[in-house]
């Protein structure tokens, strides 16, 4: 602490010394000019004067040397690189240290003398411009040039008579930081130090002994009158110091560490290095970012020391990390900065750094101009003169301080020669520990950490001596700890369970700790053994400390320690409080220690309770116990009325020094008058003030770097630091300037946050700063930050992710660059980007670096694999494939799979194909739990139950639904056996889950038992167990089962996925039983037998019932019919009470009738239960958007993103109007935001008028990433052409997170839009490797042939099954058929296996038909192309395969040929041909049979089939023929069919004759809606049918509800013109929803007849006030029924404006 105030005073007496004169202005000379000294005329009036008065200067300076050593005479001031600017005892240094220096007992005296010199010095120096032309002197004079001029002089003549002096004061001062060589103070071995040292008694002696004097109100009438009267000349006065000298020197400094310090910038790649505080300072000096330092460095140099804490302090204990003084880590991690003068590079100087000075001369100091000005006229040989006479000259002032302090006599007594000796017996020499006065505590830590058994055997005999201590002894407080630390057992045994020694060892008073420490060693405080519930080993306060009677009975010194230590409260108020007990206790020496605390308690609890007293106006000079004056300080200021924002009590506090006293005194003093002062300073000044104290902070930092001062600079800075950049954060608008600042500092800043393991501190604002960053400006960013800097912020998203709103493409990058770039650099960095993790692409997860052998990061993997996308998973089973082969698998053992964890699932098919059928079957519970794809789970299958031929039911039953993937031949090896159960059970819960079986197998199993062939003897037992097989029995088979057989197992049925008309079968036969009325247990028990409930059912229920029904809709998903959706939304839209039913009626919304939404849109958005957040469909969302408009005069943004649901309704003149009112890039954001998340695709009119009007703003470049894919592939194709490589990624990345709307556009957009994104980002050369592949996502496919046939080959090996996931053309599946056949892939299909097939699967279907008839037969039996069809089929409803644009007809031939070829119906002169099940019917496709083979099954299979059979679309008009002549063998003639049958028919019903028709029944609307779906009948066969529905329900045209328009579908269209107009118009509107997305055949006058309908008063009204919602509804109607209406030009063409705003 005192080494800090001096180091004070040497810098004020300093200062002082040289302001001791009054200043003077220099004259600012022209900078366009060669700068001249510009004299004042009344200094000097000729040449010859001044040189005089530079020579009488020069005089006086010599004058000093007479107090100086006689060594410091022969000291000459030369120049040149090898010249003596500096002393020329340098070279003695290096040999003798800083001793030598201290040894020549420089008198204070002296320097002081040297000072008062210097204020008859400074008066000419400025007169004559000195400081102004100092610049060019020196530079002169340190590039070793002659005739400098008479600055030059007296610059040289300075320095060598100051050079003694200052040096020897640094050395001074480096001993003091030096540890004490002897038992003598080390303050007392430098004279100068020990006259600073009397300096500061004699001030303090004569404060103490005046002290009346200074407190009383004359003193202070005084004091106060001189302040006011001195304080504004001596302002006025450091204003033109600071303006004159302080300025100058300030922009010298500045200067040198412009030079010196390398400040971090930006490069051409947007790329920096960290730089540290000192840097980060400079870097705000140059930026305008305001520093300040004043209270940092007032508290570094006067602020007091902590009191050191207590062995017991718990407070202390939990900051014991917390390091101080030299030895502690600086926060911000700085390098020691080296101090050498080696070769630099100094041509920046003039080619960067000086040339922009003196570009912007008008903008720099003038002493930075000045040095500038003249380095620019330097050659570069001069130039590094100039450097290295600089640097030496800095080098010999600082190198007193660089000096190594001399070792201690104990360690060079004690080191020993070097030798071969091991690293224990080098430096864990324990025999030698015992002999030295201190252990370094890092040695302990190394030699426990190391050699721990040595350690504890050698070390703790040597201190643990328990023997010993159980005689009295004082045994040492760090002893007993590290006792306690390292030999828990026997301190426990033999000190804590001994009372002898305990008590012995209480005799040390610094030892009372032992009764906590012993108390949770043995658990006594809780009642355990040694001492009683509450106690401490025995020791209980309130029983042992009775204070009352130790003025009879004196405490021995243990319980007089314990009882301050454990029972202080009552220790203080019994004893401290008590003068006699008190007086009565100290009479013993041991115990005159309590006289000192209680005294400092005593004092304190004195000064808080006068505080109030304070300004009273009198005071009590004396003290009632000695006479003297112990809080001198705190009367002072409280006298001088003095309010200060440290505790002045401090200073009243024991073992508090007078010279911590005084310091105490001038920081309040300077914190009261301070304001003051610069309330009388201009502007100008203070800036001056702020810089100066800036570059001080650096220089201390270079200083403290180099280990010269120990101020803790960085401690005292930390938040001034903090509060300036977060001021400058804050204002700063441009973000240039901010990037820097938390690119290149990142590390510093977070390092001087001080959060630990909180990043919700005062810091967090910095964190947060991160999230505001540019996107394009992220990846730069963050790809510069230290690891500590990530980590924070990582911690910060990871906590505080939801409240964040970070946008997936920030997140995305983030996370992009942490693992390609920070994650390479520290490996412990997974652990905290864990959390983030889904947010990888699987490209950055197949970049991970080679972790694979961390155990915690596969742990952290395996946690959280199951929640990654199928694609994150496979990149993860990739990345650790690369450190796995065949042989690492085999000698796994056993257990591989279950040592590895879930990971091992997602391994590539061509590693996982190497496991072991005993690894498999070990982990088989490893790879259920996962997600394994249907190629791997046919090889565990096959591979497991293939291997073994013994296996268990047990085993069965952990295979569960793998079963379902063997090979059936294998299978049916167990039947009959006691697996045979379980393996029936394993296909029943595949054929639940939707998982394909062969036919087979299902038929083998469960279907060719003679109890089938009779339905009406089945039991219900016998029906639930093949229940899941129902629907395979067709129509025919359920009609024969009775309410008594189904009624029992009806739960049962519900979860089954019947066909509607299955579904109709079996309500029809419960019915009776079923009370679908009862809101709890009616048709929302159905499940998917709700199909099959009739539409006139469904009109008869309560509205509360059908609304249960709807509410458990989201559970699963029944499969209504058309006209039952219809029936139910009309049903409860006919209700008033419908607004506030809005959540249980969303999920039918879509379904729902324009007409019924319309008259209630006002009650909707006033009373609706939430209706902005519904799943209005567009028609809908407009007619709700134009009411809510009506109360809105001018729509702002925050009303716009209020709206919902409801915004997708806006009308393109009130977005139009919207975005101009609002034009900025958060305001369209939000728009976007909310259009981008609607629950149903945006109308495309809404699309194209948004992208016209954003196309127009300035800023629509910053909008894209935005709009999402929806919106974004509205543009127009010419403007994606003219995208940046970041726009064109930005889309990219946008289509690919959200694929579906690419897949919606039509084929030639689709190409070109790729096109363009490959040739943009640089993807149309060489080879297509899998990053580019993924990173194209659903694009990948749609490539230009040229660069599809360019794909990486291991690549396509590697991910055939993720592969056959895509779109792909008739070219494609041409390339992809060739790739399968080369040798670097699969090979000629002649050679390919079971294995290969399995890989290959549905692609199979792209070879060509002579391929194909190469493919090995007996590879391709029947259940191998069922599950061919199977995986086509699947991949076709798929979300990718449902969208693909496809020749459905080619592939269709292909697969019709494969089967056909490989069952060998194909071959010549074959006779006799396989009959199909109505199974295997099921599993591939009827019409892919020849037609023979179906016309011959028996009669039961063809019943089992008709359904399926008649709703093939690919079967041609003479095949349908056919077939329906096999149906009127099978069930008669057609007036005999039942309606089942008739609605079974589907396609082959178009081939029934006028007459045939019209023998059919079609009452039931159940029945109806399968014909009126064919889409192929005839007109006359369309007016038939509708004559059939009519005479069947017995209803006239008039009558039909809007229920059987929907279900007579395609029929409606045989309907005369004439009947139309005898429609119900309110019916047939509502029925406009379904009918309108039907590509009818309808003639213009029947759409114009219908038109006229739809446009009825009671329906949509006229037509001319049709908005767009209503066009939208109509669908087909809208376009030939407008164009008809010829009578009504003036309403045509209104009609026809609506309407062409939508297309």
């Amino acid at each position: 602490m005192k080494r800090r105030g001096y180091l004070f005073i040497f810098t004020a007496c300093t200062v002082l010394g040289l302001a001791s004169s009054e200043p003077r202005v220099p004259n600012r000379s022209a900078r366009s000019a060669p700068t001249t000294i510009t004299r004042r005329n009344e200094a000097t009036s000729s040449t010859g004067e001044f040189e005089e008065e530079v020579d009488v200067l020069i005089e006086k300076i010599l004058s000093l040397k007479s107090a100086e050593p006689q060594e410091q005479e022969e000291m000459s001031v030369k120049t040149g690189p090898h010249s003596d600017l500096h002393p020329s005892q340098s070279k003695q240094t290096s040999r003798t240290g800083p001793s030598s220096r201290a040894a020549t007992n420089v008198n204070l005296n002296t320097y002081l003398n040297m000072l008062s010199g210097l204020y008859s010095i400074y008066e000419p120096v400025l007169v004559e411009s000195f400081l102004q032309n100092l610049p060019q002197a020196l530079v002169c004079v340190l590039a070793d040039r002659t005739q400098c001029g008479w600055q030059a002089d007296l610059t040289t003549t300075l320095s060598s008579r100051l050079s003694g002096p200052v040096l020897s004061l640094l050395s001074s001062l480096k001993s003091q930081t030096c540890p004490s060589t002897s038992s003598s103070s080390p303050r007392m071995a430098d004279s100068t130090l020990t006259q600073l040292s009397a300096f500061q008694e004699l001030v303090t002696a004569a404060l103490s002994s005046n002290l009346p004097l200074y407190l009383s109100d004359n003193f202070l009438l005084a004091w106060n009158s001189f302040i006011d009267l001195t304080l504004p000349p001596v302002a006025s006065f450091i204003s033109e110091f600071m303006v004159n000298f302080l300025q100058t020197f300030v922009e010298f400094l500045t200067v040198g560490l412009q030079i010196g310090v390398d400040i971090p910038s930006l490069d051409q790649t947007q790329q920096c290095q960290q730089g540290d505080l000192k840097q980060l300072l400079m870097w705000g000096l140059n930026h305008n970012l305001s520093w300040s330092f004043g209270d940092s460095i007032l508290n570094m140099f006067l602020a007091l020391d902590t009191t050191p804490c207590g062995y017991t302090d718990t407070e202390c204990q939990n900051t014991q990390t917390l390091q101080l003084g030299r030895s502690s880590t600086s926060p911000v991690d700085n390098p020691t900065t080296l101090l050498t003068c080696d070769q630099q590079d100094v041509t920046h100087l003039n080619d960067t750094f000086c040339a922009d000075i003196l570009a912007n001369a008008s903008q720099v100091p003038d002493a930075l101009y000045s040095v500038c000005k003249a380095l620019s006229t330097l050659s570069h040989s001069e130039l590094i003169l100039v450097w290295k006479n600089t640097c030496q000259v800095v080098q010999l002032v600082l190198s007193p301080l660089l000096e190594p302090c001399p070792p201690l006599p104990s360690e060079s007594s004690q080191r020993v020669a070097r030798s071969t000796l091991s690293l224990s017996q080098l430096f864990c020499n324990y025999e030698n520990w015992t002999t030295v006065e201190a252990i370094d505590p890092g040695l302990v830590t190394m030699c426990s950490d190391n050699d721990p058994e040595a350690f504890l055997q050698d070390l703790l005999p040597h201190v643990c001596l328990y023997s010993d201590w159980s005689q009295p002894t004082i045994v040492d407080m760090t002893d007993l700890a590290l006792c306690a630390d390292l030999d828990t057992v026997n301190f426990t045994k033999k000190v804590c369970n001994n009372t002898t020694v305990l008590q012995n060892l209480l005799a040390n008073l610094d030892n009372t700790w032992l009764l906590e420490q012993c108390s949770n060693l043995t658990g006594s405080s809780s009642g355990g053994a040694g001492g009683g519930k509450g106690s401490l080993m025995g020791f209980v306060p309130s029983v042992e400390c009775q204070y009352s009677i130790w003025v009879v009975r004196l405490p021995d010194a243990a319980l007089l320690a314990l009882c301050w230590d454990y029972d202080q409260a009552n220790f203080i108020s019994s004893i401290c409080n008590n003068p006699a007990v008190l007086s009565h206790i100290i009479q013993e020496p041991s115990s005159l220690w309590v006289s000192t605390l209680c005294t400092t308690y005593s004092n304190y609890t004195k000064i808080t309770t006068q505080s109030n007293n304070t300004n009273s106006g009198t005071y009590n000079y004396t003290n009632s116990t000695s006479g003297a004056h112990p809080c001198l300080v705190k009367e002072l200021i409280d006298r001088l009325n003095w309010s200060c924002s440290v505790d002045v009590n401090v200073a009243c506090q024991a073992g508090i020094s007078q010279f911590q006293g005084l310091q105490l005194f001038i920081r309040c003093g300077v914190e009261v008058l301070l304001p003051r002062l610069q309330k009388t300073v201009n502007p100008q000044v203070a800036s001056i003030v702020r810089q100066a104290t800036s570059v001080w902070v650096v220089l201390l930092l270079v200083l403290e770097e180099n280990e010269m001062t120990t101020l803790r600079v960085t401690d005292y800075i930390r938040q001034n630091v903090m509060d300036s950049v977060s001021a400058f954060l804050e204002r700063e608008t441009k973000f240039d300037n901010k990037q820097v600042l938390l690119q290149c500092f990142g590390k510093v800043l977070t390092g001087l946050m001080q959060t630990g393991r909180d990043v919700y501190s005062n810091g967090s604002f910095l964190i947060k700063e991160y999230f505001h960053i540019p996107l394009a400006s992220l990846k730069a960013v963050f790809s510069s930050l230290d690891v500590s800097t990530i980590r924070q912020i990582l911690q910060y998203v990871t906590r505080d992710q939801a409240n964040l709103q970070l946008t997936d493409e920030y997140l995305h990058t983030m996370v992009k660059v942490l693992i390609q770039v920070h994650l390479r650099q520290d490996e412990t960095l997974f652990i905290d980007l864990s959390p983030l993790l889904s947010l990888a692409t699987p490209e950055d997860i197949s970049s991970l670096p080679p972790l694979q052998n961390n155990v915690n990061v596969l742990n952290v993997i395996n946690s959280i694999i199951n929640s990654l996308s199928l694609e994150q998973r496979q990149a993860f089973g990739w990345w650790f494939s690369q450190s796995v082969g065949k042989a690492n698998m085999t000698a796994g053992g056993l257990s591989f799979i279950r040592d590895i964890g879930n990971l091992i699932a997602y391994l590539p098919f061509h590693s996982f194909q190497y496991l072991t059928p005993a690894q498999l079957l070990d982990g088989l519970d490893v790879l259920l739990r996962n997600e394994l794809g249907p190629l791997k789970q046919q090889f565990i299958a096959q591979r497991i139950i293939g291997g073994y031929k013994n296996l268990t039911t047990d085993q069965f039953r952990r295979l569960a639904t793998l079963t379902c993937w063997a090979n059936q031949n294998d299978l049916l090896a167990y039947m009959g056996t006691d697996a045979s159960p379980v393996i029936q059970e394993n296909i029943r819960t595949c054929v639940a889950q939707g998982i394909s079986v062969p036919s087979s197998m299902i038929s083998s199993l469960f279907l060719n038992s003679s109890d089938v062939q009779s339905p009406t003897s089945l039991s219900p037992q016998r029906i639930s167990q093949l229940a899941q097989f129902l629907p395979l029995m067709g129509l025919d088979f359920l009609q024969q089962l009775s309410q008594t057989q189904l009624l029992p197992v009806l739960s049962l049925l519900t979860s089954v996925p019947f066909t509607p008309l299955q579904a109709a079968v079996i309500i029809d036969k419960v019915s009776p039983s079923l009370k679908l009325s009862e809101s709890g247990s009616g048709v929302s028990k159905l499940m998917f037998l709700a199909s099959g409930v009739s539409v006139e059912t469904l009109w008869g229920l309560p509205s509360d019932a059908l609304l249960t029904a709807l509410s458990n809709f989201s559970q699963y998903t029944p499969q209504l019919t058309p006209p039952q959706a219809n029936a139910i939304s009309a049903k409860l839209w006919g209700v008033s009470a419908v607004v506030t039913w809005l959540k249980e009626v969303d999920p039918l919304l879509s379904s729902t009738q324009l007409l019924s939404v319309m008259p209630r849109a006002h009650l909707l958005l006033t009373n609706g239960s939430g209706p902005y957040t519904r799943s209005w469909n567009t028609q809908q969302a407009k007619t709700l958007f134009n009411e809510a408009m009506t109360s809105i005069r001018s729509l702002s943004t925050v009303q716009f993103t209020s709206l919902g649901t409801v915004a997708q309704g806006v009308s393109c003149k009130v977005l139009t109007k919207l975005i101009q009112n609002n034009p900025s890039v958060s305001s369209m954001s939000d728009v976007l935001g909310v259009l981008r998340k609607q629950p149903v695709p945006l109308h495309p009119s809404l699309k194209k008028c948004l992208i016209e009007e954003l196309y127009k703003l300035a800023f629509f470049s910053d909008l894209l990433g935005a709009m999402g894919a929806q919106i974004a592939l509205s543009i127009p194709m010419s403007t994606i052409k003219k995208f940046s490589v970041l726009m064109t990624d930005i889309l990219r990345s946008m289509i690919v997170q959200d694929p579906q709307h690419f897949l919606l556009m039509p084929t030639t957009k689709q190409t070109i839009l790729v096109d363009k994104i490959v040739q943009r980002l640089g993807m149309h050369t060489g080879e297509y490797t899998e990053e580019e592949f993924r990173s194209l996502g659903i694009m990948a496919t749609f490539v230009v042939d040229e660069v599809f046939m360019q794909l990486d080959r291991s690549f396509f090996v590697d991910s055939v099954e993720f592969l056959r996931g895509f779109c792909y053309d008739s070219s494609k599946r041409d390339i992809v058929a060739s790739m399968l056949q080369e040798r670097s892939t699969f090979g000629p299909v002649q050679n390919w296996t079971t294995a290969t097939l399995n890989q290959v699967d549905r692609f199979l279907f792209y070879l060509s038909r002579e391929t194909i008839q190469l493919i090995p037969p007996d590879l391709m039996s029947q259940e191998r192309i069922e599950r061919l069809f199977v995986s086509q089929r699947q991949w076709e409803s798929g979300d990718v395969g449902s969208l693909c644009v496809q020749e459905r007809s080619v592939l269709f031939t292909k697969q019709q040929f494969v089967l056909q070829y490989f069952l060998g119906f194909l071959k010549p002169g074959r006779t006799v041909s396989p009959v199909p099940t109505c199974e295997s019917l099921h599993q591939t496709q009827p019409s892919a049979w020849p037609i023979t083979s179906l016309t011959e099954m028996p009669s039961s299979s063809f019943r089992r089939c008709l359904e399926l059979i008649g709703q093939d679309p690919f079967f041609s008009s003479f095949h349908l023929s056919v077939l329906l002549r096999r149906t009127k063998e099978v069930y008669g003639a057609v007036s005999s069919f039942n309606p089942y049958v008739t609605a079974e028919l589907g396609n082959i019903a178009t081939q029934l004759t006028a007459d045939e028709l019209a023998s059919v029944k079609l009452s039931d609307i159940r029945t109806l809606s399968p014909l009126g779906a064919v889409n192929s009948w005839t007109k006359k066969q369309m007016g038939v049918l509708f004559s059939v529905v009519l005479n069947s329900t017995k209803q006239t045209p008039s009558q039909l509800d809007s229920s059987s328009f929907v279900a007579l579908g395609y029929i409606i269209c045989g309907i005369d013109v004439a009947v139309i107009r005898s429609l119900n118009p309110v019916e047939f509107s509502k029925a406009a929803l379904w009918l309108g997305r039907l590509n009818l055949s309808c003639s213009e006058d029947q759409l114009q007849a219908m038109i006229t309908l739809l446009s009825h008063s009671l329906a949509f009204g006229s037509v001319s006030s049709w908005g767009p919602e209503v066009f939208i509804e109509i669908g087909a109607f809208a376009g030939i029924g407008l164009l008809s209406l010829n009578s009504e030009p003036v309403v045509s063409r209104k009609a026809l404006k609506n309407y062409n705003v939508l297309y």
